[in-house]
């Protein structure tokens, strides 16, 4: 029994504290894949039409915009579900502040939110579309084959935005549910 630690718990303000560091973290990243995405792909569109032995690189801008934009709506539900354990944690320690605080946050955060939506969504249609129409034409059959999996992995990319867009939001509007103790 000595050599067993004691484990002190747990303060509801110490999970909502790092709850909120998770959730800087992630949207942190969301950022770094957004940029990285957007450097990326200008690059392979770039070196395509600057080099001729690149020609073709622009076809991997689809692949790269379906993986992304995976791992972005992936961060934006975790996002969600974190927020969602926040909701809860203050709810259980001052129900009277959690409504008005909720209230703040909700609005606040939804602005801005959709502006950072809607961007992706732009620069993922106008890189993709750019990907897409910068490819030298005849193409041989295993480069049109490459090129369909590209456009259909672009199409998809942007299905995975709006479907995290749309989980997210699911989420959101979730009351908090009660703590069982």
């Amino acid at each position: 029994m000595a050599n067993e630690e004691v484990r002190l718990p747990i303060a509801s303000n110490d999970l909502y504290r790092d709850i909120g560091r998770e959730i800087t973290a992630r949207l942190q990243l969301r950022t770094q894949i957004l940029f990285g995405f957007v450097t990326i792909a200008s690059t392979l569109i770039a070196a395509s039409l600057a080099q001729p032995y690149f020609t073709y690189l622009d076809i991997s801008v689809g692949f790269l915009a379906l993986v992304t934009s995976a791992l972005s709506a992936h961060h934006d539900i975790v996002m969600a579900n974190l927020r969602l354990y926040q909701k809860m944690l203050l709810a259980d320690a001052n129900p009277r502040l959690s409504s008005s605080w909720l209230h703040f946050q909700t609005e606040t955060l939804h602005h801005s939110q959709q502006l950072s939506d809607w961007t992706q969504l732009f620069l993922y249609l106008i890189l993709g579309i750019a990907a897409l129409s910068t490819t030298s034409f005849p193409l041989s059959e295993i480069k049109w084959l490459f090129f369909w999996l590209s456009a259909v992995c672009f199409g998809l990319s942007l299905l995975c935005i709006i479907y995290g867009w749309k989980k997210r939001e699911k989420i959101d509007q979730q009351p908090p549910p009660a703590i069982n103790s």
